[in-house]
């Protein structure tokens, strides 16, 4: 071929062919595949990010309320729901505290709060195992105390969600504070 056979071929050549085209687009695929397949990874990490936030904040909470109290019954939270599902106003309003018994005794709670961090109430042994609480998080708060004068050696909260997965099935985040006998 002479050169100026080459050049006329050159020439004739100025687009893609399809299998440069086909090859292109699959190697654009394979990438958008991949590249998508990391947002549902993103949201649920987002998701989980949020949700041990909100546990750690309502581990704060409940500490700062059980160190304010003094003595054999310490007040958590008072003027709030008996159950979930009750209306607020509703007549059936409670005070959740811890009642310090006896040396060696652990009193354990199994509190409801709602997606905002408040304090929706107090479930039983069976509520809590079945997950039939319409809360958003169920914190199991255990106390170690000895006497006297009854003072909390050992506070154990762990925070459980969501509430109305059945024991089980839910999340943990644990969280423990010692707390001074002279408190």
């Amino acid at each position: 071929m002479t050169h100026s056979t080459l050049l006329s071929v050159v020439r004739l050549r100025k687009g893609f062919c399809l299998v440069e085209i086909v090859l292109a687009l699959a190697v654009l695929a394979l990438a958008l595949t991949g590249i998508l397949a990391l947002f549902p990874v993103a949201l649920g990490a987002a998701a989980d990010s949020g949700s041990e936030t909100h546990a750690a904040l309502i581990a704060q909470s409940l500490v700062s309320e059980i160190r304010a109290g003094r003595g054999s019954r310490r007040v958590i939270y008072s003027n709030i729901q008996t159950s979930p599902r009750e209306p607020l106003g509703s007549g059936k309003n409670s005070t959740i505290m811890l009642d310090l018994k006896k040396s060696g005794d652990c009193d354990r709670h199994c509190l409801v709060f709602d997606g905002d961090g408040g304090p929706a109430g107090e479930i039983g042994p069976e509520a809590y195992n079945k997950g039939d609480s319409t809360g958003s998080y169920i914190v199991v708060v255990k106390a170690a105390y000895k006497p006297p004068p009854q003072n909390i050696t050992q506070l154990g909260i762990n925070i459980e969600w969501p509430a109305g997965a059945r024991a089980s099935c839910r999340k943990r985040q644990a969280f423990v504070t010692w707390i001074a006998p002279d408190v």
